[in-house]
């Protein structure tokens, strides 16, 4: 039943009239003076302040014990692996609990113009404990998550692998070790390292390897993506393998690999390809409708 469907609640009595308080209680509440709010509010700062010189103390000794292969320079900014993650973790009683997680979709498959995918997601609670095994901080809802579309072990020479091709374990635990390095990172405060903290600690930023992400597509060039999977599919239908390979054979050109329309990533390139998916599709229309008049002829 929704809030919309329940029936009207009788209002609540008013409460009681409460008996005017006391004399000394008024004359105790009027004595909790400015001075007295201020001397809390210091203590709060001080607390603040001296919190804040741990975590700094605290950060510091975790980034240490990590060396230049334990990081990646992911688009001029520094993210932490799972390597260092795992050195980082037992250093500050660091633990992951209440892990649990999920397949998308639950059985089977997802299907696009590339063919078949699945993602493996996990949860967990990160949590920092005393020596005595006590939790003195934890972060619930820690997240990690793996594609069978993951660059390394989805694709093979640039083309993206089959789901039967991949050893869905892999995924699984490539999942795991996102949620593990997520959880440390966040509770530990690695997530917003700058090179400058790093460079305290000999990490150097020449000596880290670089991947690039590329840039998100516009808006644009999202719609023309679209309508290029539309179009492809208008005249070679819905089988994945045939789109795919037609995609392939109109946009490849150089050392440029084409899996799928998102890997079109400049107007230009979009335009020429779009251009010659019209084209074909206008040389398939036409020879279509020959055929069909062909067939006409006959019947008569």
């Amino acid at each position: 039943m929704n809030e919309h469907n329940k029936p009207e609640e009788s209002p609540e009595p008013p409460p009681p009239k409460a008996d005017p308080p006391p004399n000394s209680m008024i004359k105790k509440d009027a004595a909790f003076s400015n001075a007295d709010i201020e001397r809390d509010i210091e203590d709060i700062v001080l607390q603040a302040e001296k919190r804040g010189e741990l975590v700094k103390r605290l950060k510091l000794q975790a980034l240490k014990s990590t060396t230049n292969s334990d990081w990646i320079n992911q688009d001029g900014k520094p993210f932490l692996k799972i390597t260092g993650a795992e050195k980082i973790a037992p250093l500050f009683n660091v633990r992951i609990s209440d892990s649990r997680r999920e397949r998308n979709p639950e059985t089977g498959y997802n299907t696009d113009t590339i063919g078949k995918n699945y993602r493996w997601w996990y949860f967990g609670t990160a949590q920092i404990l005393s020596v005595e095994g006590n939790v003195l901080y934890e972060i619930p809802e820690v997240v990690g998550s793996c594609s069978s579309r993951d660059e390394f072990f989805g694709k093979k020479g640039g083309v993206f692998r089959t789901v039967e091709e991949i050893d869905e374990a892999d995924i699984c635990k490539k999942a795991y070790s996102d949620m593990v390095r997520n959880g440390v990172s966040r509770i530990l405060g690695l997530r917003s390292c700058s090179w400058e903290e790093l460079k305290t600690v000999n990490i150097e930023e020449a000596k880290v390897e670089s991947i690039k992400r590329g840039k998100e597509a516009s808006p644009e060039l999202k719609k023309k993506q679209e309508e290029l999977r539309t179009i492809i599919k208008s005249y070679i239908g819905n089988d994945a393998d045939k789109c795919r390979a037609e995609l392939k054979k109109i946009a490849e050109f150089g050392d440029k690999k084409i899996t799928c329309p998102e890997d079109i990533t400049t107007d230009k390139w979009m335009g020429n390809v779009l251009k010659k998916a019209k084209e074909a599709k206008a040389k398939f229309d036409k020879t279509a409708d020959t055929e069909t008049k062909t067939e006409e002829k006959k019947d008569e």
